[in-house]
This record gives structure tokens, sequence and C-alpha cells, in this order.
């Protein structure tokens, strides 16, 4: 997309690799400036930024570099800051897995806030191989295909998180606005529509450097006002509904339901529903 007149010929020989514009996975070195991006030199350990902890392949190095450019084509944007949050998105979702397989680290030894497997691409596009790797044509096919299946899906993710970004632009700002008007660090009242509130929450803590820190938001849901826990990966909540939580609720007649997981509950009124979640942080 960003070099569409370029061809790409899949080689190890040394004069070719020499003289091309750009080298990937092959080559011996990573240098952003020549555009060579390979990784198996012994002293690589090279990360996408600060926050990460796993090795870039040579994927997360050409990403690195020329992802927002690609992403800013593609999705015909010229916002640097909401090219920025796509290509870390992305990064995280779609790229790190590569890396992370590609350097030999499979998820039960990485860290698993920085690392799971979401596309599990890596062993998709393995299964383009096939068995008759002294075929040199059928590997060039094969090779193509798994090219165009890898620039598809990953264009998909791209302009699916993009536009997705655009759907929540009304919610960030209300989650923004209530993260100024906390009166506990650690709780989050919402009082207008607010659908998209989860991913906004986790979006916000991470721009901030502050992830982790919600453990309850409050909102009205009809005439309801209900506790809800935030979630980080695998739906485990950061902090549940105290299982004793009644027994400190001076109007428990003003609790409707708290469901029997302690992740929900519905109450009368907005203060009923924030003492819920400020007593539950406390006991």
């Amino acid at each position: 997309k960003i070099y569409p007149s370029m061809t790409i010929n899949r080689t190890r020989d040394a004069a070719a690799i020499a003289s091309a514009d750009i080298v990937i996975d092959v080559g011996g070195v990573y240098d952003v400036e020549l555009n060579r991006f390979d990784h198996h030199q012994s002293d690589c350990a090279e990360v996408f930024s600060e926050r990460h902890i796993i090795p870039m392949s040579s994927a997360g190095m050409v990403f690195k570099t020329h992802g927002t450019a690609y992403i800013g084509i593609i999705c015909h944007c010229s916002d640097h800051v909401l090219t920025k949050r796509v290509h870390e998105y992305i990064y995280d979702k779609f790229i790190q897995e590569i890396d992370a397989l590609d350097n030999g680290i499979p998820p039960s030894v990485a860290d698993d806030s920085t690392y799971t497997i979401n596309t599990n691409m890596s062993s998709i596009v393995s299964k383009f191989n096939g068995t008759d790797t002294d075929n040199a044509f059928a590997q060039h096919i094969r090779f193509n295909d798994a090219m165009k299946y890898v620039s598809t899906a990953l264009e998909i993710s791209v302009v699916s998180y993009y536009e997705y970004l655009h759907s929540i632009k009304a919610d960030a700002l209300t989650v923004e606005s209530a993260f100024a008007a906390r009166t506990n660090d650690e709780i989050l009242v919402i009082r207008t529509t607010c659908n998209g509130y989860v991913k906004c929450i986790h979006d916000y803590e991470r721009e901030n450097n502050i992830v982790g820190l919600i453990k309850f938001v409050v909102y009205q849901s009809g005439i309801e006002w209900r506790v809800k826990t935030i979630t980080d990966r695998h739906f485990i909540s950061r902090v549940y509904i105290a299982s004793n939580i009644m027994e400190y609720m001076s109007l428990p007649e003003q609790v409707i339901f708290i469901h029997n997981k302690r992740f929900i509950a519905s109450t009368t009124a907005e203060s009923v529903a924030f003492d819920i979640a400020a007593m539950s942080i406390m006991v």
C-alpha cells in the first residue's frame, strides 16, 4: 500500500538482498534508515515501545516503522492522534503475537498483560506451506497466497478498529469528563448514555499511565442505578462486589438485585450504587 510499484522477491541471494530497497527477515541487519528489518542477530532485542517486553520479529519492525503511514493510507486519515491509537492497538492485538511466536516465546511464558493469542495468524500462515517443500513453484504460489491472506486480515482489522474509534468519540469524551469529576479515585460515575464505556476506560487508563485504577462504574439504566465491576483480560473483575455487602447498607431495601457472581448490582439511587462500590473496595 505504501510502495505499490515495488515487487516482492523471496530470496536468500546475497547480491539481491544487498541491492534491494527494503529487506525483511533476512540480511542480518536492523536499520530503519536503510529499510533493513531482520531480527535474527544474536544481540537484537528491540521492542515496539517502552511498555512492551516482547522482542520484535521482522513483522513488528516493519509495522513500527511503516505502520502509521499504512494506516493513514488505507483509512484515508491524516489525524496523527487517531492514527497512533490504531497503530498501538493493532500491534497489541495483531502483530505482537507474531513477534512473540517468531522469537520462540509461548503465551504461558510471557506476561499475560502484554501478550495473548488473538488471531492465531502464525499458525494459519504455517498451513500455507504444504508438504512439497522442494517444489519451488508451488511454494512461490503458496507464499503469495499467504501474503494476500495476511494483507486482507490486517487491512480488515485496521479499518474495523479505525471505524470503531470514530463511533465512540462521544463515549470517550463522556468517560474523560467522568474521570475529571471523580470523588473517589477508583469509582467512575457516568450520568449520560455511554455504551462503549468499558473500552474507553481501558484506553484512558493506558494513555494516562493509570492502568487498573478504576474498579467500579456507576451508571443509570432506565429508572435504576447500577454498579458494575471493571474487568481486565478473561473477564476477571479487578474487585468484586463484597459478598457481605448487605451488612454495610444503611438502606438495604434500596438494593434491587445483586448478581450471584458479584459483578453487577441494581439499586434505586446513584448514592446507593456508589456506596456498594466504595464499601466493596474498602472491605
